[in-house]
């Protein structure tokens, strides 16, 4: 008994030192790889501060999420994320797929950034469509080519749900000058990201979070256009100067809709 007490405890301590061992590498992994498929999906810089995976539970906390702006606008980032947090089936780690249970976004900011009758989130929603377009057609390629067993078989995921809470949308527009709109972004919930297929790539996941976020952003920034096209009705009258400021936001804002 005491034997096979020993034994256990020893096991127990070898495992408790692997997962020390190869929990910074694979933070430094995660971090690589979110950085690396989230630029090329925006076609703009992603960049995450730190990773903190456990193996013991399949954990996995993200800080300083942030995704700048395009090229030509002034806000220096277009969201920051806040608190990412995600549970990994731990099981399905080293298999083909992937199993994220649940992504949870707390507090994500996103600025929607208006130029003319265009804006920043439009430009990142136009480069998601052209990168997924171009999966397709790679993958339609891929099926033309003859394969062999030196082909490596790319990780592919399924996010069971994806929980996006407690956000803002600023809303920045150079007619408006330094001031800014605060909108409150109601929660949005995705589900089996990845799931009909099998199994999404890294890429095509982040794509549905981003756009399912961006998507968010569009609404409530729609709905304040329809809001503000009131205001300008009944302060147009009153104040000229005033109304007719009013008036161009939202002319600006429906522009983008239309």
């Amino acid at each position: 008994m005491k034997k096979k007490l020993i034994i256990l405890f020893a096991i127990v301590v070898v495992v408790g030192v692997g997962v020390k061992l190869f929990s910074p590498s694979l933070n430094d992994i995660i971090k690589k790889v979110v950085n690396k498929y989230g630029s090329e999906v925006t076609g703009t810089n992603v960049d995450i501060d730190a990773v903190d995976f456990s193996l013991m539970d399949g954990n996995v906390s993200i800080k300083g999420f942030d995704i700048a702006n395009p090229e030509g606008y002034a806000q220096p980032s277009l969201f920051e994320l806040g608190e990412v947090s995600a549970t990994v089936d731990i099981k399905s780690v080293t298999k083909d797929v992937i199993i994220v249970k649940e992504i949870k976004i707390l507090a994500p900011k996103v600025t929607y950034e208006l130029d003319g009758i265009t804006s920043n989130v439009s430009v990142i929603k136009e480069n998601i469509a052209n990168y997924l377009a171009s999966k397709k057609a790679d993958a339609k390629e891929e099926v033309k080519e003859e394969k062999t067993d030196d082909n490596k078989q790319e990780k592919t995921v399924i996010i069971e749900k994806v929980l996006i809470k407690d956000g803002e949308v600023n809303l920045a527009a150079s007619l408006i000058g330094d001031n800014k709109m605060l909108l409150p972004l109601p929660a949005i919930t995705l589900k089996d990201i990845g799931k009909e297929k099998g199994g999404a790539s890294i890429g095509e996941a982040l794509s549905k979070v981003f756009d399912g976020l961006l998507s968010g952003a569009t609404s409530v920034v729609k709905e304040a256009g329809a809001g503000l096209n009131m205001v300008k009705d009944g302060v147009g009258e009153v104040a000229g100067e005033v109304g007719s400021a009013v008036k161009d936001v939202t002319g600006a804002i429906g522009g983008l809709f239309d």
